[in-house]
């Protein structure tokens, strides 16, 4: 009820399988959400090109507001890319609420750092222009 239209953007990890768009669709449709208000980006390999896949969806819409979904540990960066790639839109963040690989006691484990670093170095670079 927030929205017209659902935008899923990504290709697939392993791609022997289907795209993270195609289940992420397939899964909305499973909880009702008509097939005609999905639009998908099936080969979106990162963050930039998510973004860049999702303007061009918004544009042939005309789109003007969004709301983008991401993990909270990645929220910064994507709201970063979005708004690069589509300064015409108005984007809002909305962090996942529950991600198994982040959490609130990120600091005591190994994968908690490598994520939090990761991040922190693709926002440099991202404010960097490579």
């Amino acid at each position: 009820g927030w929205a017209d239209k659902l935008v899923f953007s990504g290709a697939a990890a392993d791609i022997s399988g289907p795209s993270n768009a195609k289940v992420m669709r397939d899964q909305a449709i499973k909880q009702g959400v008509p097939e005609t208000a999905i639009l998908i980006d099936e080969v979106s390999q990162n963050t930039k090109e998510n973004a860049i896949k999702t303007e061009n969806i918004l544009k042939r819409y005309g789109i003007k507001n969004a709301i983008v979904v991401s993990s909270g540990y990645h929220m910064k960066r994507t709201i970063l890319e979005f708004r690069a790639q589509a300064p015409d839109v108005e984007f809002r963040a909305y962090p996942t609420k529950a991600d198994s690989g982040w959490g609130v006691w990120w600091w005591l484990n190994p994968w908690g750092w490598y994520i939090a670093l990761s991040e922190t170095v693709k926002i440099i670079v991202f404010y960097l222009g490579w």
